[in-house]
């Protein structure tokens, strides 16, 4: 039952998360306006860019892991990779913090004017120790994932989620957005200290003092060299976002720039808690690569139906009740919102439909094609963006992230089955009863970890 108890935790974690980032865009934008929620959102973009120097030893620490535990490394143990992976984060991004603040600080100058450039640059030191945290605190999550503990971490982000919203409400009045910052970084930090402690447990067995630092060479070279890999995926898609948050600013204006923001940020939580139960689907597609080949293609088709009908009631019941979240977080119906919400939800649709053909190549250890469609997602998004933005404002802006997330959805679907020999679309049969199809799917997971 653990994997069902990972599960259910994983929704509560995402739903608490969604909760708390309501309330602080809430808080945001009657205090301070919807510019200074797109300021925000501009500092954060800024200094996420250093994600482009990443070497994946989080992404990688979650399959070393289990390895390691199924004994099949034969060089280190999990608790080896746990602490490789720790050092080298904390080198990196120490080393990347330092060397981004300058060219950050100048940067903000060219993309924002005035007294919108002082606090973006008052901001930034604390953003940036913020997305140092943060990337330790990946580490952590990523080895209790590993260590089969996902319900723990959960358990444990929602406590901390919980705690930076309490810090940044109540400090909010005496130091405006720093406090958001400052309630990220506590939460990273507890995050760290008390998930190394459960990380420790789950390797040992008992609770004792063992340091997060670890050079054991084999360890760190499988990392790299598994992780470099990984992140050409990661950062193909990651740079989406920055981008496009600078073709706003520079082409839409703050207050746009505020409003997709908030518009996004809706959408992708709602994701979050519609894909979240196809976790799950990635050891299932692995497991029948080598055992039953054969049944690979009625189990992608009924993944898929049901990836449809659940994407499609949620992100359509949400656009339908965006304008009253536009009446709580401004105070009004903005349409421009409610267009926002709309178009991405039609983007976002077609990307959850094509998940369960990425977790497919991933299963088959084909990442070439999940490569190519996060690319032309990154490209095409901010590009597209410059040309309808200026041709027709920033709602086009929109349209062009939606059409540049369905076009990278599209590519990933149609190459990866073409790959693994099978349809793109599930077949008639595999449409029946797909809300019962989840729920084994969960089952014969659960049963297959017992």
């Amino acid at each position: 039952m653990r994997l069902a108890r990972n599960a259910s935790w994983n929704i509560a974690e995402v739903l608490v998360s969604s909760l708390v980032l309501f309330l602080l865009y809430k808080v945001i934008i009657a205090r301070l306006g919807v510019e200074a929620l797109g300021i925000w959102s501009l500092v954060l973009a800024t200094t996420s860019l250093a994600r482009f120097a990443d070497i994946g030893a989080a992404g990688g620490l979650t399959r070393y892991i289990g390895l390691a535990e199924a004994g099949e490394t034969g060089k280190g143990s999990a608790l080896d990779y746990a602490r490789a992976a720790w050092t080298l984060n904390f080198a990196l991004y120490a080393a990347l913090t330092l060397l981004l603040i300058g060219p950050a600080y100048w940067g903000l100058g060219l993309v924002t004017h005035g007294a919108a450039t002082i606090t973006a640059r008052q901001l930034l030191p604390y953003a940036v120790v913020s997305f140092f945290t943060a990337n330790l605190s990946g580490i952590v999550t990523s080895a209790l994932t590993g260590f089969h503990r996902s319900y723990l971490k959960s358990m444990l982000t929602i406590g901390t989620v919980v705690l930076q919203a309490l810090v940044a409400i109540l400090c909010f009045d005496r130091l405006g957005l720093r406090a958001v910052a400052i309630g990220q970084i506590l939460q990273n930090l507890v995050l760290c200290g008390f998930g190394w402690m459960l990380v420790v447990r789950a390797a040992t067995g008992r609770v004792q003092l063992v340091s997060p630092f670890g050079t054991e060479r084999q360890a760190i070279r499988d990392l790299i060299g598994f992780g470099l890999r990984l992140q050409a995926v990661n950062l193909a898609s990651f740079l989406f976002e920055p981008g496009l948050k600078f073709v706003f600013s520079a082409v839409g204006g703050l207050h746009a720039l505020g409003l997709y923001e908030m518009a996004s940020r809706l959408v992708l939580q709602l994701r979050q808690v519609l894909v979240m139960p196809s976790q799950n689907l990635l050891p299932i597609f692995a497991e029948s690569t080598v055992r039953e080949p054969g049944s690979i293609a009625s189990l992608y088709g009924r993944s898929v139906g049901a990836m449809a009908i659940v994407a499609g009631a949620g992100l359509m019941g949400l656009t339908l009740v965006s304008p009253a979240i536009a009446l709580i977080w401004l105070g009004h119906v903005d349409w421009q919102f409610v267009a926002s919400v709309g178009i991405l939800g039609l983007g976002w649709f077609v990307n959850i439909v094509t998940v369960p053909a990425y977790l497919l190549g991933a299963a088959r250890g084909e990442l070439r094609w999940n490569l190519v469609g996060a690319a032309i997602t990154t490209l095409l998004g901010p590009l597209g963006g410059i040309v309808l933005g200026k041709l027709f404002g920033p709602e086009a802006i929109v349209a062009a992230a939606a059409i540049a997330i369905i076009a990278g959805g599209v590519v990933v679907l149609l190459r990866n089955t073409r790959d693994a020999g099978i349809d793109a679309w599930p077949a008639r049969r595999d449409l029946h009863d797909l809300s019962g199809d989840l729920r084994r799917l969960l089952g014969r997971n659960t049963r297959g970890a017992g």
